[in-house]
């Protein structure tokens, strides 16, 4: 693959073919480049007038400062609106059709993140004593001991029978924790 040339050497191919008068072969040889690169050099300063090549993606962005204007207008008026009313809303005020996809990408590009809120429902009275009774049976069933030792303390939350913990009681009673 050929190297890029720089600038500087597109500067003197059009110096030494337009100044000097001489022919791309030459020039070629002498930057040590091919003749069609030189070809190309010399046809891009007379359609541009510049030897730096600008690449564009060849299709206009849809996404303007007025569509970006009704987009963050849209969002701070009703927070939780979905990509297709903000695209609604954007070919109402500006008459350009865009497409949800794009208005997610253009949101994102806003640091706006779409909120939904999820309504959940309220427990009922039969719920609610159902939830404090396995609480209760559940509290019945575990321990919670504190250990102390050199460096600070621990908890630990074990599930315990009655009879397992008169024989830690004891044990511990030997070994001197509680």
């Amino acid at each position: 693959m050929a190297r890029e040339l720089t600038r500087r050497e597109k500067l003197a191919i059009v110096r030494k073919h337009y100044h000097e008068g001489k022919k791309q072969l030459t020039i070629a040889r002498e930057l040590t480049c091919s003749q069609q690169e030189v070809g190309r050099v010399l046809h891009q300063f007379v359609t541009t007038g510049d030897v730096e090549s600008h690449w564009w993606s060849g299709r206009p962005s849809v996404v303007t400062d007025d569509v970006k204007e009704v987009v963050e207008k849209t969002i701070k008026r009703k927070r939780t609106a979905t990509a297709e009313e903000i695209a609604n809303a954007v070919e109402e005020e500006t008459g350009r059709r865009v497409s949800a996809r794009t208005m997610r990408r253009v949101r994102r590009r806003l640091h706006y993140y779409p909120v939904h809120v999820s309504v959940k429902p309220a427990l009922t009275d039969a719920h609610k004593a159902a939830r404090l009774a396995w609480c209760r049976e559940r509290a019945r069933q575990c321990e919670v001991t504190r250990r102390v030792y050199g460096d600070g303390c621990v908890d630990r939350l074990r599930q315990t029978s009655l009879l397992d913990q008169t024989r830690r009681t004891k044990a511990n009673q030997r070994v001197g924790f509680c």
